[in-house]
């Protein structure tokens, strides 16, 4: 639970029931077909404990499976300080805080069944504000089933984190202590789906998905209008997909053909809604290293319920390269007209030395916020430690991202994300950059939308003093900004300090240190505060 009070960006999954029964083919792969017009942004989980860990997976180090079942329930109590626990400007007030967390690990990885699943519950008492009582949920999963072994699959995935409504915090937290601007988001996705091969000439992928996507109600009053702007997202689509790509007897010559249609209900801009797309993607490998690619195609998409209507019947097109400079790198670099208008897209990641590796992304598109965690969601896969990483490349990734404020309007989003990591025997080294545009498009009836951008860094460093004791450090800077002049703009910066020591294999103390300093140009935004947390942990 003290990653999540200091470092938030926690982890839940509703699929704790249907993830203990699941089937795997062995293999982890995006359950999404078609490559997203906007791309989750790579940053690294700061969580105490899971940083050397992600970044060796980032960094293609071998993943130790267990094969079997390997199930870890665990619980852990922490005493949390805090000198501004409603994170005012002014009439500071300190409380102390206890957090119960029961937990549970489970691993499975069976001719039947690949899963990988974590979920905690916390509860949070109060001592002097008890109105601020409340139960967290946090966890990750994903698990493949095999029905049929090699045609016939059920994948499923779940996510939600608590993190802030307003934005204006470090994407990777802290999460904010105060009642007022917390929310809880959550993403499940199930997604049955059949794969046949035709011999060496090609393979055909047919499926559904159902997904869903809310968050807890955290409705505020925008002034002067005192329309909501945080309020619920709620996303419920349905999917339908089906793909064919060549196989090995066309030689340098590819050829990849994608049919999606995907219906939407839900509040606001989301309800009615409806994205279509039919895509052909030719390639040519001009050596093994190189393949130049071109899209053609066409999509409708409607949002009928937005304000104004948004309505795009249009042809799709893009021309790009993908270049693997060696094993370990992947550079994929296009330029096309998608989603309504012309925007570049590129995913890189490249291997710089044999310890460090490092992620590029930048990606437009058209969306509402709740699609956005549901797309994130769709192309990441559960690394170790319970993080999420890119279901191909291994980069992590932020499925929710508190630097941006919650609204469930329709924007053109424009994000841009660098990151490293870098490990040695006994440190590890993180570093993160994020910049998102969200440029209002529609609202939803009722209510007030604003255009909004954002820019972070955060640095964050991992020791091991022993083989029990080790530290995490992390500092990250960044700015927020708005379209409204009454909604401001603010600055933030927040160094966190934890530190855990393992008395036995199975009891861990744990200690943590946070300051969180914001400053705004609208009054009463700004604070600082301090928070000191001791717990212990214990695993069975």
């Amino acid at each position: 639970m003290y990653q999540r009070l200091a470092c938030g960006r926690a982890i839940i999954t509703g699929l704790v029931a249907a993830g203990c029964c699941l089937a795997d083919s062995g293999v982890v792969f995006s359950q999404g077909l078609l490559s997203p017009a906007l791309l989750p942004p790579t940053g690294t989980d700061v969580r105490l404990g899971e940083l050397r860990a992600e970044v060796e997976q980032a960094l293609g180090e071998p993943v130790q499976q267990v094969p079997g079942w390997v199930v870890t329930p665990a619980i852990e109590v922490d005493e949390l300080a805090t000198d501004n626990v409603l994170e005012s400007t002014n009439g500071r007030r300190g409380d102390l805080i206890t957090a119960v967390s029961p937990s549970i690990t489970v691993h499975g990885d069976t001719p039947r069944v690949q899963l990988d699943l974590f979920y905690s519950p916390s509860a949070l008492l109060y001592a002097f504000t008890p109105h601020q009582n409340a139960i967290w949920h946090d966890g990750n999963a994903h698990a493949l089933v095999t029905i049929v072994p090699n045609e016939l699959f059920l994948d499923l995935r779940g996510f939600a984190s608590m993190q802030s409504a307003t934005g204006g915090f470090s994407p990777a937290g802290p999460v904010p202590l105060s009642r007022s601007n917390q929310t809880q988001t959550a993403s499940g996705s199930a997604s049955p789906y059949y794969v046949h091969r035709f011999d060496d000439y090609g393979s055909i992928r047919v499926g559904y998905s159902f997904n869903k996507t809310l968050t807890g109600d955290t409705s505020q009053l925008a002034t002067p209008t005192q329309f909501p702007i945080f309020s619920n997202l709620n996303l419920t689509s349905n999917e339908e997909y089906a793909t064919f790509r060549t196989g090995e007897n066309f030689g340098r010559v590819n050829d990849q053909i994608w049919i999606d249609a995907i219906q939407e209900s839900g509040f606001g801009v989301v309800q009615g809604a409806r994205r279509n797309l039919v895509l052909n993607q030719p390639a040519y490998a001009i050596d093994p290293r190189l393949s130049v690619y071109g899209q053609i195609g066409y999509e409708d998409i409607a949002y009928p319920r937005a304000v104004p209507a948004i309505r795009i019947s249009d042809v799709v097109w893009a021309v790009g390269f993908r270049l693997t400079p060696n094993a370990d790198s992947a550079i994929d670099v296009r330029y096309g007209h998608r989603d309504g208008f012309n925007s570049a897209r590129v995913d890189a990641s490249y291997a710089l030395t044999a310890r460090t590796k490092i992620f590029a992304r930048y990606s437009e598109g058209l969306t509402s916020l709740a699609e956005e965690i549901e797309t994130a969601l769709a192309t990441s896969a559960v690394g170790m430690g319970s993080n999420s990483i890119d279901a191909i490349t291994g980069a992590p990734v932020l499925v929710t991202n508190q630097l941006i404020a919650l609204q469930p309007s329709l924007f053109r989003v424009k994000s841009l994300s660098v990151s490293s990591v870098t490990a040695w025997p006994r440190d590890t080294v993180s570093l993160s950059f994020l910049h998102e545009e969200d440029d209002l498009l529609a609202i939803s009836a009722g209510s007030f939308g604003f255009s909004d951008r954002a820019n972070s860094a955060t640095v964050s460093w991992a020791h091991s003093l022993s083989e029990r004791l080790s530290g995490t450090a992390n500092v990250s800077y960044g700015a927020y900004e708005t379209s409204v002049a009454s909604l401001g703009s603010q600055r933030f910066f927040s160094v966190i300090l934890s530190g855990s020591y393992a008395f036995t294999e199975t009891l861990t103390g744990v200690a943590q240190y946070v300051l969180i300093d914001r400053t705004a140009n609208i009054p009463g935004q700004a604070f600082i505060e301090n928070r000191a947390l001791i717990g212990l942990r214990k695993s069975f």
